[in-house]
């Protein structure tokens, strides 16, 4: 498996090396949206690679925030989908799904 924290700093450093910013997170966030609607647009295409590619500017983003924020990331994915794993959800009227809350029966 690979560790987060590792390749957390290594985008930092890699950052650091080029010179690219690593101060402004306002300034990182859209660009990481940036890289998201190129992942949509690259749905539209055939050549999955592409969407991989795109998928990876994006994880490298959030990598890259997380490390400059001082947020290790690991930990907090691993948490976050256990709660999702156990999370409950109902089907609203209108067909969309909400989620219940964590003690609320369904």
């Amino acid at each position: 498996m690979v560790d987060l924290s590792e390749l957390q700093k290594e985008v930092y450093d890699n950052k650091v090396k080029h010179g690219f910013n690593t101060t402004n997170i306002a300034e990182e966030f859209c660009l990481a949206l940036t890289e998201l609607a190129e992942a949509y647009k690259a749905l539209s295409l055939t050549d999955k690679n592409e969407l991989a590619e795109e998928l990876a500017d994006v994880i490298i983003y959030l990598l890259g925030i997380a490390e400059m924020q001082g947020v290790q990331i690991e930990p907090a994915l691993v948490a976050k989908i256990e709660k999702n794993r156990r999370r409950r959800y109902y089907r609203r009227e209108d067909g969309s799904w909400a989620k219940t809350e964590d003690n609320e029966p369904i």
